[in-house]
């Protein structure tokens, strides 16, 4: 068919549900490419918003048992022995991306604790040469 045709026969819409599973799909696609480029933040929230959507098909009745499979993967009993079948975004990678961020935010915050009370510690010191050396033995830890 030439471009002329194409032009007059455009291409039928997505139904609802079509366009949902395709966003749904780029969303988990997108969050394990994050997750294998070491971006564990972006790949948590891209499976965030997945799951958002997903949440919002299944109340809208647009989705089904099936689709839940499809995107998040399927454990089972099978003759007294586990089977997993994997997601496009595996339960086990969006688990460390998770421990990884909410590792890096508690050491962020311990940082920022102990800073606050060296801070203080150092107002009663008063020699400057002493603050001066003490904040950058802290100033010199190696942070992970």
């Amino acid at each position: 068919m030439s471009e002329e045709g194409n032009a007059r026969n455009p291409p039928q819409r997505l139904t609802v549900r079509e366009a949902l599973k395709q966003d749904i799909t780029d969303l988990m696609q997108k969050a394990l490419i994050n997750a294998t480029n070491k971006k564990y933040r972006p790949a948590v929230l891209c499976k965030d918003q997945a799951d958002a959507l997903f949440e919002w098909g299944i109340r809208r009745g647009l989705l089904d048992e099936e689709d839940r499979i499809h995107f998040y993967g399927d454990r089972h009993l099978k003759g007294g022995k586990e089977e997993y079948t994997p997601g496009i975004f595996p339960e086990e990678i969006e688990a460390k991306c998770r421990k990884i961020i909410d590792y890096d935010d508690i050491e962020a915050e311990v940082i920022r604790r102990t800073g606050n009370i060296l801070d203080r510690a150092l107002m009663v010191i008063d020699s400057r040469e002493t603050r001066a050396k003490i904040k950058k033995v802290f100033d010199d830890i190696p942070r992970v």
